[in-house]
């Protein structure tokens, strides 16, 4: 879709069935990828996803990467699993890739994420990387700006900040400010008004769906109120909300009023779906009801018998390699039926995995001294894990959560079949 000089797709997003908000912008000959990733909550209403929304994620997975391989210049605004590709380095190889700084207003998760992603993954020995916040840079046409940290919702809240960029060309400028929620943040309202006149703003609403649960009411209000400013400062003539707000069956009736105004102003405001000509389809807020129709089925249900694979015996599974780097003792003793689905919750500390389909595995991991997992854990090399697990919906990636190293929760990261990474996420400590 137009906007001024930009052809503006936007690949993924909430209001298209899921979690993302992945967007490709051709600036002036230029094509510029932002936050180019997906990704589906594991539980919601209780359940797991619906087999609408594991299809979604394929085909948003599926344009992603082709995006990623396309563009000459790639963003990533923060280190949330929705707005990068972890499971394919590849894609980076030879990009400009423009990164939150992973060593500067950055909560513990994101930044062990972040060290996974480029050193672990191997991305800043294949893409020439820049740490984004606060620079701006000449992209040989158009040029690119980029915030200071802003939060990620409220102030303080413990999810961390994110970078929001400006994509200027001919004259002309377009922002994306990925999860601002609403902006809730003065900060990031602020820069963002410096900004105004911008043809496009892409950004997300605030999770109304978790107001006075896992977010006070307040953050929800200021977020709302937030974007409301942003329309009576005209900062930009057309305003795509979606994502966290998306996740809300309700979310129209918390922007009415945005919409009327900006109508009065000769505005759009929009979701990323109705922007690029679709009806919206919010499958995550819906899951429930996706659930309940009779044809859908159940995960595991006697229905869908005759779609599993043939049971996988021991010593067949090919789950995890074998590498002298890594010993891996495993066993599987139940086929993978569904893929196991990514995703973050909206919590400081995020469970990144809940498996639809399950698979037991013992691992006896014997990691090298210069593994990243030894450093953080400062404990021997031998670690027992056991978990539920299953295979992700782009190939081989298998994720355990499990008690290693005293009683710190991990998570174990197949991410390739000749690599294992460990990325410790110190989340939460199980009460015994």
């Amino acid at each position: 879709m137009r906007a001024g000089p930009f052809e503006v797709s936007v690949l993924a997003a909430d209001s298209m069935g899921v979690r993302s908000l992945a967007t490709l912008v051709d600036a002036c000959g230029t094509l510029i990828g932002l936050d180019l990733g997906a990704s589906i909550a594991p539980r919601r209403y209780g359940l797991p996803p619906h087999r609408r929304e594991l299809e979604a994620l394929s085909r948003a997975r599926s344009a992603v990467a082709e995006a990623a391989r396309k563009a000459e210049v790639i963003v990533v605004t923060h280190y949330h699993y929705d707005h990068y590709m972890r499971d394919d380095p590849e894609v980076y190889r030879g990009k400009r890739l423009f990164l939150k700084n992973p060593s500067s207003d950055v909560n513990r998760s994101q930044r062990w994420r972040a060290r996974v992603f480029l050193e672990g993954m191997r991305v800043m020995r294949i893409a020439e990387v820049h740490y984004a916040d606060g620079g701006s840079f000449d992209l040989g046409g158009p040029r690119i700006e980029f915030s200071r940290a802003v939060w990620h919702g409220e102030p303080g809240t413990p999810v961390g900040r994110v970078v929001m960029a400006r994509i200027s060309c001919g004259g002309e400028s377009l922002i994306f400010a990925s999860d601002v929620q609403g902006p809730a943040d003065p900060g990031a309202l602020g820069e963002l008004e410096s900004w105004r006149g911008a043809r496009l703003l892409e950004l997300s609403g605030p999770p109304t769906y978790f107001a006075g649960l896992k977010i006070p009411e307040s953050a929800v209000d200021a977020g709302l109120a937030g974007l409301m400013h942003l329309i009576k400062s005209e900062v930009a003539e057309t305003i795509i909300v979606d994502h966290h707000l998306l996740r809300d069956l309700n979310y129209r009736g918390y922007i009415s009023g945005h919409e009327e105004e900006a109508a009065r102003r000769g505005l759009r405001l929009v979701t990323a779906a109705e922007f690029m000509g679709r009806g919206v389809e919010q499958l995550e807020a819906l899951r429930r009801r996706l659930w309940s129709e009779p044809e859908s089925g159940s995960v595991g249900s006697e229905a869908d018998e005759e779609e599993r694979p043939a049971p996988t015996s021991r010593g067949q599974a090919t789950l995890l390699d074998g590498s002298p780097e890594h010993r891996l003792r495993h066993r599987a003793y139940q086929p993978v039926h569904l893929p196991a689905v990514l995703e973050e919750y909206q919590s400081g500390y995020a469970h990144d995995l809940v498996p639809v389909g399950y698979v037991g595995v013992f691992v006896d991991v014997h990691a090298r001294e210069d593994h990243p997992a030894r450093e953080p854990l400062g404990q021997p090399d031998h670690y027992w894990l056991y978990q539920l697990a299953g295979i992700a919906p782009l190939g081989p990636e298998v994720h355990y959560h499990a008690v290693v190293a005293g009683d710190e929760v991990v998570e174990v990261v197949h991410a390739q079949l000749h690599r294992l990474v460990v990325d410790l996420l110190l989340r939460r400590r199980l009460g015994r």
